[in-house]
């Protein structure tokens, strides 16, 4: 079973049960254990740069994008 060492917290209780399937326990453990790394990393990031705008810094194109944008359309 995928949701060895896993620590669910709460109940699940009533119709909760046929959404919280063990099924649906199972996809949502081997999502977090394959994205939760990268998940935690672009929360820190999104974190950060609300810190940023918060601090007075402008948003801007990203500098990848600057020939489509100088571009002739």
């Amino acid at each position: 079973m995928i949701t060895e060492h896993v620590d669910l917290r709460g109940s699940v209780e009533g119709r909760g049960r046929e959404i919280l399937s063990a099924g649906a326990v199972d996809f949502v453990v081997a999502l977090e254990r394959e994205f939760g790394a990268t998940r935690r990393s672009l929360l820190q990031q999104r974190t950060e740069r609300q810190a940023r705008l918060d601090g007075g810094e402008k948003p801007d194109f990203l500098t990848a994008t600057a020939k489509v944008r100088n571009d002739t359309w």
